[in-house]
Formats: C-alpha cells, sequence, structure tokens
C-alpha cells in the first residue's frame, strides 16, 4: 500500500509525478517496485518510471515517507505502528497481496522447546491478521 504523510499528496493526483515515488531497491525480489505494484493493482503501465529516491533497505525508504520526502510501497504489518500514531497515512484504498510467504520451521529430532512453539504460534497469529 502506498503511504505517506499526512497532506503529503492531493488524493486526487493519486500518484501522478514519479518525483513523489521512493523506492525500495532491494535485491531481493519479494519486495515490489513501484512498476510491480503498478501492475499488480491494475494500474496503467508507466513507462520509464524512475521514483525519485532509492533505498536498498526498507526501513530507510518508509524513515524518507516519515519525513515527508515522498510515498514508500509499505506492508501493513510493517507499516502498522506508523499507521496508529498518524506519522503515515494510506494513499487511496489499493491493496496488493504479495505472492511469498513467510514460513517458521521448528526441528521435529529435537526435544520441543515451549518458548520457540509459543514463539511460532504468535507470529501465526500475528501474520493472519
Amino acid at each position: 500500500m502506498p503511504v505517506c504523510v499526512p497532506g503529503f499528496l492531493d488524493p486526487d493526483r493519486f500518484l501522478a509525478d514519479p518525483a513523489d515515488l521512493i523506492e525500495n531497491e532491494a535485491s531481493d525480489r519479494q519486495w515490489y517496485s513501484w512498476a510491480d505494484w503498478f501492475a499488480c493493482a491494475g494500474l496503467p503501465a508507466r513507462p520509464g518510471l524512475a521514483p525519485a529516491l532509492r533505498f536498498n533497505h526498507y526501513t530507510d525508504a518508509i524513515e524518507a515517507a516519515r519525513a515527508g520526502q515522498g510515498v514508500a510501497l509499505g506492508w501493513h504489518m510493517l507499516c502498522e505502528r506508523y499507521l496508529d500514531d498518524g506519522s503515515l497515512v494510506r494513499l487511496g484504498d489499493r491493496e496488493v497481496a504479495p505472492d511469498g510467504m513467510y514460513n517458521v520451521l521448528l526441528p521435529l529430532r529435537r526435544e520441543p522447546d515451549p518458548v520457540a512453539g509459543l514463539a511460532a504460534q504468535w507470529l501465526a497469529e500475528q501474520l493472519a491478521g
């Protein structure tokens, strides 16, 4: 979901200028680029899309958005506290469900660790929504 500081963009001008965009250029392509997001959200392709700011760490991209530098792609789970405290707002209502998933692996051939079991259960509950 696109996120920015309150009042950064007029919702009627939704992502009209690539200079407003902050890109997360991670080598791990599980993170969506803006081009990926536009395609998955069913929006027209934007040839030559070149966001003004680019970071190779997701947290840096989100912090730039929180500093009023542009619009970043946020994952709800990772931005929830900023949405709750009002330092970021969603821009528009489009959401894209990621293709990937998280896995928690617990060893089968060892004595079960109750703390690991509780942690795995908590993660599953948090990620379930």
